[in-house]
């Protein structure tokens, strides 16, 4: 009966505990639902956000503030030599992990250890322990026993370590963005011992630089005289390995090559020269094998028509032809002169076929020729490459010991020239960097900065303000997803039906997005309702649209569900089973001026109209007419009602009163052949929809799914049945684009 897809309802199962305890799942949050969220609970994330920001902020107020005072030191990369001769030590290269590694030996303990040193830190300042420090020479210079002397050295040096690393500590040096400047720069609550300690490491920096070269050269000179001895012997020997080896295998060369890669470049040459003779010899072959193969004459050929043999046949075999034609013209067919004429053209013919014969046999012969040249030139070059293979291996070790000799020999006459260097530069060695900026006495404290206590302020306000807004989701009793709501009930959500004002009437899939949207998810409903109908054992099908509290839209839902199975040819009857509120029998009655009445059934003598709509195929029971001014439901009356009603209408829907409200909901569920179950969206609490689950299996009511409605769709992560991700930008455009190419086709032609 539908076009639609057929959904496949899941069995019902026992109903979660947790629905009564208002205790969510563990599952994954995404994205769009935890946007939803924030829209929801911004403005106590706001508060407590703010809040937070006060007390950060006040709290970097309170703190002592700190002075930092900075050096710069410039690496020299360029080349200050006082004489042409390379140092020992050489000098820093342009590279990152080079500018990396000098950090690093700033920040060391040698370098920290000659700064304490040399400005007395440690002693009644802020560097000194809450012990008495007592120097070396102090305890050297008392009158104590040995072991006394070693204990307190023992304690200085341990004080002095400790000195060391607490002056590391407030040290920090890096390399100022690509340039081979390092800022060194030392924080203290002093802004002039801030300023002190920092030009000290420059200085000291810069000085041991120039003393680690001094060093380097003098350790070299050392080595340097060892090894000349070494490579002495070592060039001889390798020298005369190589004047050996040339005799032995022969290898004497003439133009710098030898006598066989000569004879193969030759050949190479004289090769390529027959293979492109061979190629143009094919190629007229081909061109003869194709005319043949066809039945055509060879004489067409370029080579033939060209040939002075053939011109001259074809300018005879035009002369005669015109004497045959002319003798022809004159006389009969028997005539001297006429048969003389036809002789000379059949013997001029013969001769061109024969001239013919001729070329074809030349060109075969210059194509096979061709092959046998070319195949001999590739034999013998075959030949040549083998034997220059032999060739280049022994060539191979012969640059193999060229080669151990010539480094011998360079590396004996490097360390001979390195020495007399080595020797002459001891004193004139110098450092790879200068302080180019000295530390000035800072004014101003560099902790902590405004922008620091704002930024870190901001951003613990708003890590507590998302905590709280996660919190509150965390403690909501109520369903935002269809997967959520699954899991919790157990039954499936059918369709996901958004909000879409207060005119919730059969809303035209003409309209905007929203309401596309909306009218897809009803018929969701109806594929559902349609699924069931063909399963069922009668011809007709009561369907229930219940719910927990009031205001969950079963009353707009029993409307739009009607009014899609109209719409589809299915006979439909609405009945309001609310009778307290009626807003069913309220919606239609404003809907249209006048409606047609027809006998529905007779009880008690007593005639029960149902009301047909504007719509064909739709019809509806109204409130005052089910319950016959009675308060609450009469069963018999309804039973009859639902009889008479099968046995005229395809399609039967009530609309009911909330379940935990009234006793005539769950009677209406039990009747009915499938019940769906509407859920507000965020606003049903889970207790109260486990008791309306509870109440309504109690009742003998077969649940077939649930309803979340009034969905706002541009605030949560929701889906519909029809679509596996969630209603996107890309959807919302879909939609759009359809709406528009339908008002196209609807407009009237031109």
């Amino acid at each position: 009966m539908s076009d639609l897809i057929k959904y496949e309802p899941a069995p019902p199962q026992d109903i979660p505990a947790e629905l009564f305890s208002g205790a969510r799942p563990d599952d994954m949050v995404d994205v769009a639902e935890i946007i939803s969220v924030i829209k929801d609970n911004w403005i106590l994330g706001a508060a407590v956000g703010g809040g937070i920001f006060l007390l950060v902020l006040m709290f970097f107020l309170q703190m002592t503030p700190t002075y930092t005072a900075r050096a710069v030191v410039v690496l020299e990369t360029r080349d200050q030599e006082i004489v042409d001769v390379d140092n020992v030590l050489s000098g820093l290269q342009e590279s990152a992990d080079v500018v990396e590694t000098e950090v690093k030996i700033i920040r060391s303990a040698n370098i920290t250890s000659q700064v304490v040193s040399t400005l007395g830190l440690g002693v009644g300042d802020e560097f000194a322990s809450d012990d008495r420090y007592v120097s070396a020479s102090e305890a050297a210079g008392e009158s104590l026993s040995d072991d006394e002397k070693a204990r307190r050295n023992l304690e200085a040096r341990k004080r002095q370590e400790a000195v060391i690393r607490r002056v590391q500590d407030d040290l920090a040096v890096y390399r100022d963005g690509d340039a081979y400047a390092l800022n060194i720069e030392f924080s203290s609550p002093y802004p002039e011992r801030a300023a002190q300690i920092a030009n000290a490491f420059a200085d000291t920096y810069v000085k041991s630089q120039a003393d680690d070269k001094r060093m380097a050269t003098l350790r070299a000179n050392d080595l340097l005289r060892v090894q000349l001895e070494t490579l002495a012997v070592a060039v001889e020997e390798s020298e005369a390995a190589v004047e050996a080896y040339r005799s032995e295998a022969g290898l004497l060369d003439t133009d710098g090559s030898t006598l066989i890669e000569q004879q193969t470049a030759a050949l190479a040459q004289e090769l390529a020269t027959l293979e492109n003779e061979m190629a143009g010899h094919l190629a007229k072959l081909k061109t003869l094998k194709a005319l043949e193969d066809g039945g055509q004459s060879a004489e067409t050929m370029s080579d033939m028509v060209s040939s002075p043999v053939m011109s001259e046949l074809r300018t005879q075999e035009a002369a005669v032809e015109r004497e045959f034609a002319d003798a022809t013209a004159r006389y009969g067919p028997r005539h001297p002169t006429r048969v003389a004429a036809q002789k000379r053209l059949e013997s001029i013919r013969a001769e061109i076929a024969a001239e013919v014969g001729r070329q074809s046999t030349s060109i075969r012969l210059d194509a096979e020729t061709s092959r046998q040249r070319v195949a001999f030139i590739e034999s013998r070059s075959a030949e040549l490459r083998e034997a220059l293979s032999d060739t280049r291996r022994a060539e191979v070790r012969l640059r193999e010991l060229e080669r151990q000799a010539e480094t011998d020999r360079e590396l004996y006459e490097s360390f001979l020239a390195r020495f007399k260097e080595t020797a002459a530069q001891q004193d004139l060695q110098q450092g790879d960097a200068r302080v180019i900026s000295p530390a000035g006495i800072p004014t101003s404290p560099s902790w902590p900065r405004r922008s620091m206590t704002l930024l870190t302020a901001g951003t613990l306000g708003m890590g507590a303000g998302m905590l709280s807004i996660l919190v509150a989701s965390l403690l909501s009793s109520g369903f935002r997803t269809p997967r959520d709501l699954e899991r919790a009930t157990g039954y499936p959500c059918i369709a996901t039906l958004p909000h879409i004002g207060r005119t919730r009437l059969g809303v035209p899939q003409t309209k905007a997005y929203r309401q596309s949207q909306y009218m897809e998810n009803v018929k969701a409903i109806y594929s559902d309702v349609m699924s069931r109908m063909t399963t069922h054992e009668t011809s007709s099908l009561v369907v229930a649209i219940v719910s927990s509290m009031p205001g969950e839209a079963k009353t707009s839902t029993v409307i739009s569900l009607a009014q899609s199975a109209a719409e589809r040819g299915v006979r439909t009857l609405c009945i309001d089973g609310d009778g307290r509120r009626r807003r069913l029998s309220a919606k239609f009655l404003k809907s249209t001026d006048q409606l047609s009445d027809q006998i529905l059934s007779v009880h008690g003598g007593t005639a029960i109209y149902a009301r047909q709509s504007d719509q064909q195929n739709l019809s509806v029971l109204l409130a005052e007419d089910l319950f016959a001014g009675r308060g609450e439901l009469n069963s018999e009356r309804c039973e009859q009602i639902l009889d008479d009603a099968r046995k005229k209408y395809d399609l039967i829907i009530f609309d009911t009163p909330p379940l935990l409200a009234l006793v005539d909901a769950r009677w209406i569920a039990a009747q009915a052949d499938i019940s769906y179950l509407a859920v507000r969206w965020q606003k049903t609490p889970r207790q109260a929809l486990g008791e309306s689950l509870t109440l309504a299996k109690r009742a003998g009511a077969d649940i077939g799914g649930t309803i979340l409605t009034r969905v706002a769709a541009n605030r949560a992560g929701v889906y519909t049945p029809y679509y596996d991700a969630k209603m996107s930008k890309q959807l919302q455009a879909y939609f759009e684009d359809a709406n528009q190419r339908t008002r196209t086709l609807v407009r009237p032609s031109e």
